[in-house]
């Protein structure tokens, strides 16, 4: 017999709140004045990819409106960010955001049937699109965003439940995604692979879905919490249709013929937004204080998003190549050959850093060798800038997580900067100097 932890009573008194925040009660807004000031954007003017969102399917989240926090963070991290007019202009964009389209049937009107808001055509043409290379963030809210993004999300494999998402949590709690109740994967999104690891991250009411099993999962649903699909949205009663979520997620990432796509069941976490009822002001979104970690949750899901792009667009040869070489010292370490890492550098490489010398390959393969328990390595770069001859000097941001001693989770971040050399055995390191972030 199957108990419910979370009463739907107590979940129809939470949506009457969420209703009225939503609602002409009250005054939502974009909150412009969250201000996001990055020390070390993942991306300069010169290799910055560039960002379409999409205002074309009567999208609720726009860049005038309220996807304009995420279009400010993501320009703070050196992206080009610009409001799409049409599909034909595909071929110009490195990543597209849908956020929340709905069918102009439904504007006004979240009752039952719920129809597409991508035609046949469209959903063919942004599928090749991701297929030949492109990059696709789709986020679609709870009912009735997520049946309006069905036919989209469906051709890469992924089946939303258009209702909305109830955690089995106690009451007054934010929906919160974390290593600790188990509901955040290992997933390279929140792992360190890319941007800073992340232990929780935090959503405000959205929908479900469930994934192709290419998929990698990042926010998952555990058995007791729910979709709850009602007729009409925000009306719940006791016959309202509900499905158990266990097996069902609310983010995923995937790689789709050489492109990308990440996946989300909630739009206010990816931006900030204020509400004003009753004289008071609810924050909603990463500008929350519930929400700390949403920020870097933002950025590091473009960076996936961005890989490669900065150096299939923009990057010159040797800095393409240098790229790479950065690629293929993190996948030694972590896959635990550490001591292989020293074959990068020059035979008569230095290393210098915070009460650290290091002179030679072998010395430098000792020194690597005592990470031996490593976790990962996340090479972030900064800049590249060519020098005379076959020479190049490179910033960037290394994040380092390992096992100590006593079994405990290190973290060893620093600022680099490496001078490079290119010889008969490729790319090598001559000079390796680092300093505590």
């Amino acid at each position: 017999m199957f108990i419910d932890p979370f009463p739907k009573q107590y979940f129809i008194a939470v949506c009457i709140l969420f209703f009225s925040l939503h609602s002409g009660f009250s005054q939502q807004q974009a909150d412009t004045a969250f201000v996001t000031s990055l020390e070390f954007p993942n991306f300069n003017s010169e290799d910055a990819p560039t960002i379409y969102i999409d205002g074309i399917h009567n999208n609720l989240h726009q860049l005038d409106t309220g996807f304009s926090p995420f279009a400010k963070l993501a320009e703070a991290d050196g992206y080009k960010v610009k409001a799409s007019s049409n599909l034909e202009e595909l071929k110009e964009v490195d990543i597209l955001v849908v956020a929340n389209a709905i069918n102009a049937k439904n504007q006004g009107n979240w009752e039952r049937p719920i129809y597409n808001a991508f035609d046949e055509s469209e959903v063919k043409n942004i599928n090749e699109w991701v297929r030949s290379g492109g990059r696709l963030l789709l986020i679609a809210d709870h009912m009735p965003f997520a049946g309006a993004a069905s036919s989209l999300a469906e051709s890469f494999g992924f089946q939303y439940c258009d209702g909305f998402a109830q955690l089995a949590k106690e009451q007054n709690r934010n929906d919160v995604f974390g290593i600790s109740n188990k509901r955040l994967t290992d997933n390279p999104v929140t792992n360190g692979t890319y941007g800073e690891k992340i232990d929780e991250i935090v959503s405000f009411t959205g929908s479900s879905f469930k994934i192709p099993k290419e998929a990698i999962p990042v926010m998952k649903f555990r058995s007791g919490d729910k979709c709850l699909q009602p007729e009409v949205a925000w009306q719940f009663n006791d016959s309202t249709l509900t499905t158990d979520l266990s097996g069902s997620y609310q983010g995923a990432l995937l790689d789709f013929g050489k492109g990308k796509i990440a996946v989300f069941g909630e739009a206010a976490m990816f931006t900030a937004q204020t509400v004003e009822q009753n004289g008071n002001t609810f924050k909603i979104g990463f500008n929350s204080p519930a929400a700390p970690n949403n920020v870097q949750f933002v950025r590091n899901v473009l960076l996936w998003l961005a890989e490669g792009k900065e150096r299939q667009f923009q990057n010159s040869g040797k800095q393409n190549e240098i790229l790479m070489v950065n690629r293929e010292m993190e996948l030694a370490f972590n896959n635990k050959n550490y001591r292989a890492i020293a074959d990068f550098y020059s035979k008569d490489a230095v290393m210098l850093g915070s009460n650290t010398e290091v002179v030679g390959r072998e010395n430098l393969r000792e020194y690597w060798g005592r990470f031996e328990g490593g976790n990962t390595w996340n090479l972030s770069n900064i800049e590249i800038k060519e020098l005379d001859g076959d020479y190049a000097l490179q910033r960037g941001i290394s994040v380092i997580t390992w096992k100590n001693s006593e079994g405990e989770i290190s973290e060893s971040k620093v600022i680099f900067s490496l001078l490079w050399t290119k010889t008969e055995e490729g790319w090598k390191i001559m000079l390796d100097h680092y300093s505590p972030r």
